[in-house]
C-alpha cells in the first residue's frame, strides 16, 4: 500500500514541519510505504519568496517596522535540511491542480491533516488540501485536521459542505473542528492528537540535536511577540535562576536573554528536550512541553487572534488550563502531575492509533 500525505510541509514553522514528520513516521510503523506529496501550493510559495527591492516600503517605513516589531530572518535553509534528511518527499513536484490529478494512479490512499489545512483564511482557501483532485472517495481520509478557527462564516458552508462530503474518513485535531463538520455535514467526526503528540520523548530524541547548553535555561518560544509574555519569561527566569533561550528570527532582539536565530529544526526539539521551563502562546510549544514532561506557562494569542482554539483544546484535553497565565499577580506555582496527564496522552494515543489503522484497512 502506498500513502500520499498533503499538508503544508514547505511551511517555514516548527509546528508545520514535525507534525509532518510525525505522521509520516506513525503511518509507517503499520509496515505501509508513505510519502509527503510535493504539492507548492502557489500561495504559500509566494508567502516565502525574497521581497524585491520594487515591493520594498519606504525606509521611514522599514524603520518602524523593524524598531516595533523586528524583521524575520528566513530560515529555509535549515528547514530544507531536516526535510530532506527526515521526511519521504515524493519524487515529482506539484504545482499545478492538473499534475495533482495525476496522482490518482499512484496512490492507494490520500491522507490530508495534520495542519491547519481546512482553515479558510490561510492558504487561499486551497481546495488540494481538501482532496478535491481525487477522483475516487474511498481514497480520501483526513487525520487530524485542523480549522484553526472556532467557527466558519455562513457564507463559506457551501463550499465546505461540497468539499468535505464525500470523505471516506474524517478525523479532526480539535473539538471546534468537530462542531464545525458537525454543523455543515450532521456527522460526528472524531477528535484526534495532532501527530506530535503520537510519539514519545525516546522517538523524538532520534531527530534531536545532541547540543548541550552550559546553564541551566527557561526557553521562551512565541508565535507572537508582546510585553506581557517576555515579562512573564523573565520573572519566572528570575525566580528560577534560569537564563532564558529565546526562539526569535526577529531582527530586533529582546535584551536581558539569549537570543538564537535560524535555529535548526533539531536544534528547536533538543532545546525543548533539556529545558528547566518553558513560556510560549504556540500550539505546538505547548504540545511539545507537554509531551517532553515539563513545567510551563502559555498566553493565548494576542489580540484577536482567531487561533487559539486549538491552545484552549491541548489544555482542557490534557486538564492543564492553569497554565494559562494572565494575571501575573497569581500565578499557578504547583508542579504539574504529569501521572494524570500521562494517562490521558496514553487514552488518546490509542484512540488515534486505532483510527489510522481503521484508515489503512490495518485491523
Amino acid at each position: 500500500m502506498r500513502v500520499g500525505i498533503i499538508t503544508f510541509h514547505r511551511a517555514i514553522n516548527f509546528g508545520a514541519i514535525l507534525q509532518v514528520y510525525a505522521l509520516q513516521t506513525s503511518i509507517e510503523k503499520f509496515g505501509v510505504d508513505c510519502e509527503v506529496i510535493d504539492y507548492r501550493s502557489s500561495f504559500i510559495e509566494k508567502h516565502y519568496q525574497p521581497i524585491s527591492i520594487k515591493s520594498l516600503p519606504s525606509f521611514r517605513q522599514v524603520a518602524v517596522i523593524i524598531l516595533k516589531n523586528g524583521a524575520v530572518k528566513n530560515n529555509r535553509l535549515n528547514f530544507e535540511n531536516f526535510s530532506n534528511k527526515y521526511l519521504n518527499i515524493s519524487s515529482v513536484i506539484y504545482e499545478k491542480k492538473e499534475q495533482l490529478e495525476g496522482s490518482n494512479d499512484y496512490y492507494d490512499l490520500f491522507i490530508t491533516g495534520s495542519d491547519q489545512v481546512w482553515n479558510y483564511l490561510t492558504a487561499g482557501f486551497d481546495k488540494s488540501y481538501f482532496l478535491d483532485f481525487v477522483q475516487d472517495k474511498s481514497k480520501k481520509n483526513s487525520y487530524a485536521a485542523s480549522f484553526g478557527v472556532d467557527s466558519i462564516p455562513e457564507t463559506y458552508k457551501k463550499d465546505y459542505y461540497k468539499l468535505l462530503s464525500d470523505f471516506q474518513n474524517i478525523s479532526v485535531r480539535e473539538q471546534q473542528g468537530a462542531d464545525i463538520v458537525k454543523d455543515v455535514l450532521e456527522v460526528n467526526p472524531p477528535v484526534l492528537l495532532d501527530p506530535t503528540l503520537m510519539l514519545n520523548r525516546e522517538e523524538w530524541n532520534r531527530v534531536s540535536s545532541k547540543n548541550k547548553e552550559n546553564a541551566e535555561y527557561l526557553l521562551l518560544y512565541l508565535i507572537a511577540e508582546s510585553k506581557s509574555i517576555i515579562s512573564l519569561a523573565k520573572r519566572v527566569a528570575k525566580e528560577r535562576n534560569l537564563k532564558i533561550i529565546y526562539i526569535s528570527d526577529r531582527l530586533y532582539k529582546s535584551t536581558g536573554m539569549d537570543n538564537r536565530s535560524k535555529v535548526g529544526v533539531d536544534e528547536w526539539v533538543n532545546l525543548f528536550l533539556n529545558a528547566s521551563f518553558i513560556v510560549t502562546n504556540s500550539f505546538h510549544g505547548v504540545a511539545f512541553s507537554i509531551n517532553f514532561q515539563k513545567e510551563f506557562y502559555m498566553q493565548y494569542l494576542p489580540g484577536n487572534a482567531k487561533v487559539n482554539s486549538r491552545l484552549e483544546n491541548i489544555l482542557e484535553l490534557t486538564g492543564l488550563k492553569d497554565r494559562f497565565v494572565s494575571d501575573f499577580e497569581k500565578i499557578n506555582i504547583d508542579h504539574i502531575d504529569y501521572s494524570k496527564v500521562n494517562k490521558i496522552l496514553q487514552q488518546e494515543r490509542e484512540k488515534s492509533i486505532k483510527y489510522l489503522k481503521n484508515v489503512l484497512n490495518k485491523d
